[in-house]
């Protein structure tokens, strides 16, 4: 808020806005939208399927979405990777996971689990941490592939994969934790960087 701007110590002070002009195409668009996310979210819930899991797309009928933006927001919410507009179709959520689909969603969940170790251990969002991981094989290989991005989201400076009990008896850590992320079991500890 203040990077933006805001004149105010924080944005929870501020006067609400008064809209001079009002979009109805906007607002009609927006209304069609979360009606779609609520349909689509209902589709993964009688699939058992988490929103943090991405899947690989979602099939409707509906030509607002042949628009990138709307098409980019939808994507964004009900996380898919694909948008297919067919005029045919009703709509239908593609649930079969893929090993890299599969692959994306625990890291997903690894990262909501590095960013609550970063809460718990009273980190701020600017602080920058190394992130210490005891993994499986299998999952180290995922977590290589996926660094770039999990450094980038939870501001780390390296991720460092290392044994189990190197994580366990590690005492100048800022926060650790075990993780249970899709069934596999991971050692989490965070250091200052």
């Amino acid at each position: 808020y203040l990077k933006l701007g805001g004149e105010l110590e924080s944005v929870h002070l501020a006067k609400w806005p008064q809209a001079s002009e009002y979009n109805e195409e906007v607002i009609q668009n927006t209304a069609i939208m979360r009606e779609v996310v609520e349909k689509a979210l209902a589709l993964r819930s009688s699939a058992g399927i988490k929103v943090r899991q991405p899947l690989a797309s979602l099939t409707l009928n509906n030509n607002l979405f042949n628009q990138s933006d709307y098409a980019e927001i939808l994507k964004d919410e009900i996380n898919v990777k694909q948008i297919i507009v067919n005029e045919s179709a009703e709509m239908k959520l593609d649930t079969v996971i893929t090993d890299e689909l599969k692959d994306e969603g625990k890291v997903r969940e690894l990262i909501r689990a590095i960013q609550e170790l970063r809460k718990t251990s009273g980190l701020s969002t600017g602080d920058v941490v190394v992130v210490e991981l005891s993994v499986d094989k299998t999952f180290e290989n995922v977590i290589k592939k996926f660094t770039d991005e999990i450094v980038s989201i939870v501001n780390a400076q390296s991720i460092r994969i290392t044994e189990l009990h190197l994580v366990e008896n590690t005492f100048d850590a800022i926060g650790k934790e075990s993780l249970d992320i899709d069934g596999t079991t991971v050692k989490a500890a965070l250091f200052r960087a």
